[in-house]
């Protein structure tokens, strides 16, 4: 049964179709066919954003033919003043200041400290740990990486809310990995060093970055 869009020339017997889309297709033996493909139209009905994917409706103007499309999520574009240039969101990586602002609460007898560019453990004998605390103030994202050595059962624990995300012994501190965690406002991010050897030659240097949306 020939469509719609179908026209049957007795002579020389000839189809024809005014718009293929879907990957629609004609068979024919010996005859001659031709067919002019529509290009669709777009019509964007929900725009992506830099967190959100958007929808493209594509249509054909001639048999109303419809398809969507994803339109994928543009992420953020930090400026150099970290402020992203499309929306609201706001990146803040972790300095000196910030460490010891309100925003984090440092253990008071061994505090880790600010080194070189990032925050470091401190020195621990046996068995003793010391926890950071980052205080959720509103709804963010914390990308946090490690760095350094680790002696045989000494770890860094990264604990949300009091349940323990992550437990990080000297063969997985890779070079800087990222590890991303969001969190809701009122949420404890602790940082935890647990020294269990007696080797003080153990460190680890940490790098974190806050994202707000």
């Amino acid at each position: 049964m020939l469509s719609s869009h179908s026209s049957l020339r007795y002579a020389n017997i000839k189809f024809y179709s005014t718009c293929v889309h879907n990957s629609n297709t004609w068979t024919y033996v010996n005859n001659e066919i031709s067919t002019s493909y529509t290009t669709l139209n777009d019509n964007i009905v929900q725009a992506a954003t830099c967190t959100t994917n958007g929808i493209n409706r594509k249509y054909c103007s001639k048999c109303n033919y419809t398809e969507e499309h994803t339109i994928y999520a543009t992420g953020h574009s930090y400026g150099s003043n970290n402020q992203c240039t499309k929306c609201t969101a706001r990146r803040v990586p972790v300095n000196e200041t910030i460490l010891n602002s309100a925003l984090f609460s440092n253990d008071q007898n061994n505090p880790f400290v600010w080194s070189n560019g990032y925050i470091k453990t401190p020195t621990l004998d046996r068995f003793e740990t010391s926890t950071l605390t980052l205080n959720a103030n509103r709804k963010m994202r914390v990308e946090i990486s490690f760095n350094g050595y680790l002696s045989s059962y000494d770890n860094i624990e990264i604990i949300i809310n009091g349940v323990t995300e992550k437990v990080i012994y000297n063969n997985n501190i890779y070079s800087w990995q990222v590890f991303s965690y969001e969190l809701s406002a009122g949420q404890s991010f602790e940082i935890m060093f647990n020294k269990q050897s007696s080797d003080t030659s153990s460190y680890v240097n940490i790098s974190m970055t806050i994202y707000y949306e």
